[in-house]
């Protein structure tokens, strides 16, 4: 038996597939693969590259290859199956029966019901010209390929004749069969069947995947004893996509390691079985290699989240943790974390401190950046506008310290919302039909910057009214110094800080400093626009970003 750690360790895909073709017996080594582990490698190198992996293999490695790839959601797909025959007709009819005979009989027969129609000798009119009508063996049974395109129609040829070469009797009983097969039947018995293989690999079904994203202790008894019941015995074979995501990462391949030698592949099958249950409950389609990689890895990251959220962050008390509670438990954990800050993410949208279309869009990055990535896709991500160096995207949460920026820039989002709304008595949507009158957009930043400027040129209290660009100019020359970088002239910055201490003063302590953090933020983006403009020229107001200026 091959070492754990082999078992583990990452290998590229196509070098995986050469070193079971090369071996003295390919089809005992191709064979001896898990049906996960198999069908994960048919994944990864390519249906086009994987002729003879496919020629190799088992009929239990062919029903469960089909059950992750020719089905979309709970239903079978006959396109993805017929395309997944396809490489057996190359390898002639023997290859392409055995494959064919590896379905499941319902399946199989649900696949021919909706490609032929069937005619019996004895009792059947002959349906006419224009039908062409294909006999069996013994010319008792006719069958018609229905209208297609002539490749496909050339496969079920193929295939129909592979199979009455291999056992005309079977197949002639198969097409009496469908003749009189119900389509609801046969697909709910083709459900049945897949879902049980599926279970036993430890996929479970939806509504107890989706119980891994409940908060931890608060799984109903009776799920999490069938999330439980499935564990996986013996020497444990990490599917080839999971393998980048269990080395990968800070802490999981350090707490294998870490693992007792006796307990190590008990905890790898529970992090197998953990990573079967996110791509169920992501909806993942389980033929996509790169939708698996993308939501195992989410997984490993949650994981890790809450590894450290548990005080487990060394190899140690990684893997000890692990085994005491199970990894289910710990990414529940992990999972907390980042939806407590969709939930204060939704907040603000609710009360109108963050409002727009889409959520975050009043907020100046990267807030609206942030709270797109909480909310606009189905579980929390991180804005990796808060990583450093700054990027477009979002990631998922890796560590306390995603979740502590991210709640940092929740903090000045709340307090920037407060500021504007109480300053101005303005909601969001007043704001964005202000904005859309000038032909720009709204953010809290532009309509702070354009009361600011306001008060300074006269208004007794900080109103938004879109200036003109003389007014901007007048500003300009009032207020900002030329000097290197350019400033705001000190008094004008008091005058503008004073008049808003009070209403710093009545926002909740500790959004206090993220509100003053916000208007340094919001003066300085004003000293950079308009110390760029030469004292002497006008302003187009379609240059400019950081106010509401009239068209």
């Amino acid at each position: 038996m091959m070492p754990l750690e082999e078992r583990q360790r990452p290998v590229a895909p196509a070098a995986l597939r050469d070193a079971l073709l090369d071996a003295r017996d390919p089809e005992a080594a191709v064979q001896a693969l898990s049906p996960l582990e198999f069908s994960h490698l048919v994944l990864a190198v390519g249906r086009e590259d994987a002729l003879e992996l496919l020629a190799a293999a088992s009929a239990e490695q062919l029903k469960v290859l089909i059950d992750l790839e020719a089905w979309r959601g709970d239903r079978p797909d006959r396109d993805r199956l017929l395309a997944w025959l396809e490489p057996f007709e190359e390898a002639g009819p023997g290859r392409l029966a055995r494959a064919f005979l590896a379905l499941d009989a319902e399946l199989a027969a649900l696949l021919l019901l909706e490609e032929i129609r069937v005619y019996l000798a004895e009792e059947d009119e002959d349906p006419g010209e224009g039908h062409e009508l294909l006999p069996t063996p013994d010319r008792r049974v006719f069958f018609e390929i229905l209208p297609t395109d002539a490749e496909r129609a050339e496969l079920l040829k193929n295939l129909l004749d592979a199979m009455f070469r291999r056992d005309p009797s079977a197949s002639v009983r198969a097409l009496l069969e469908i003749r009189a097969a119900l389509p609801a039947e046969l697909e709910e018995q083709s459900v049945r069947w897949r879902n049980a293989r599926l279970g036993d690999l430890g996929f479970p079904d939806l509504e107890d995947a989706l119980a891994l994203y409940a908060r931890p202790g608060n799984v109903p008894p009776e799920q999490a004893a069938r999330s439980e019941a499935v564990s996986v015995g013996g020497a444990v074979q990490v599917p080839v996509l999971y393998r980048d995501v269990l080395s990968g990462g800070r802490l999981v391949p350090a707490a294998l390691a870490a693992a007792p030698e006796d307990r190590r592949d008990e905890l790898t099958g529970a992090l197998v079985l953990l990573l079967n249950q996110v791509l169920v409950a992501e909806r993942v389609e389980l033929a996509d290699a790169g939708g698996i990689r993308k939501a195992t890895a989410g997984a490993r990251d949650l994981l890790e989240l809450g590894l450290e959220q548990c005080h487990a962050a060394s190899a140690e008390p990684a893997a000890a943790l692990l085994l005491d509670r199970g990894p289910r438990e710990i990414f529940r954990e992990g999972h907390a974390l980042t939806a407590e800050l969709a939930r204060r993410a939704r907040a603000l949208v609710r009360d109108g401190l963050a409002s727009g279309d889409p959520p975050g869009s009043l907020l100046d990055p990267p807030g609206g950046e942030v709270l797109a990535g909480l909310l606009g896709q189905a579980r929390p991500r991180m804005s990796c506008l808060l990583d450093e160096p700054p990027a477009h995207g979002a990631r998922s949460f890796a560590s306390l310290r995603d979740v502590e920026l991210t709640a940092a820039a929740l903090d000045r989002a709340e307090a920037a919302g407060l500021l504007v709304h109480r300053l101005l008595g303005m909601p969001g949507k007043a704001l964005r039909a202000i904005a859309r009158d000038c032909g720009q957009s709204a953010t809290l930043g532009n309509a702070f910057r354009t009361a600011a400027v306001r008060r300074v040129l006269g208004a007794e209290s900080f109103t938004i009214e879109e200036l003109s660009g003389a007014e901007l100019i007048a500003f300009r020359q009032r207020a900002i110094r030329d000097t290197e970088p350019a400033t705001l002239d000190p008094a004008l910055a008091e005058q503008i800080h004073e008049g808003l201490q009070e209403l710093i003063a009545r926002l909740p302590e500790r959004l206090q400093d993220p509100a003053r953090e916000a208007i340094r933020g919001w003066l300085q983006a004003l000293v950079e626009e308009l110390g760029a403009i030469p004292r002497e020229d006008e302003v187009d107001p379609r240059f400019v970003g950081s106010f509401l200026v009239r068209p």
